[in-house]
């Protein structure tokens, strides 16, 4: 077997780089949970998924800036935010066998506020609807 090349067609997301843009300006170009400030392993992370929910799409509140760790957990639940901020870290999260590596990447940050962003704060209702659909309580 050889590596070979194929062209292929794909979709891109138009607009997301200015979505991008507000969304990790608006938090300082900082993580929301962590305070990473390395702006290239920052994500603009969509709290109702881009795929689920056309109208909010491009909408800053449904927008949280997150390092690259902290925006996968929250995208497959290990990691939920509270109606009032706070971060939550799902059982399963907790079931992690490096008690070290849980403490300094989620356990230190469970139950603390997220940083807050400048203008547009996460929607309430986008945020108890990741809750109640991917969230792994």
């Amino acid at each position: 077997k050889e590596g070979k090349d194929i062209e292929r067609i794909i979709k891109s997301r138009v607009n997301q780089s200015l979505f991008r843009k507000i969304v990790i300006n608006n938090y300082s170009n900082s993580c929301t949970i962590c305070a990473l400030d390395i702006k290239s392993l920052l994500v603009a992370s969509h709290i109702l998924k881009w795929s689920e929910n056309f109208s909010n799409r491009l909408n800053p509140e449904n927008g949280l800036c997150l390092c690259n760790i902290h925006d996968k957990a929250f995208e497959l639940g290990y990691i939920g935010i509270n109606s009032d901020y706070t971060i939550l870290i799902s059982k399963e999260a907790k079931n992690i066998n490096e008690k070290q590596t849980y403490k300094s990447i989620f356990g230190r940050h469970e139950n603390t506020s997220i940083i807050l962003p400048d203008k547009f704060y996460p929607n309430i209702q986008f945020l108890e609807n990741h809750l109640n659909t991917t969230f792994k309580g």
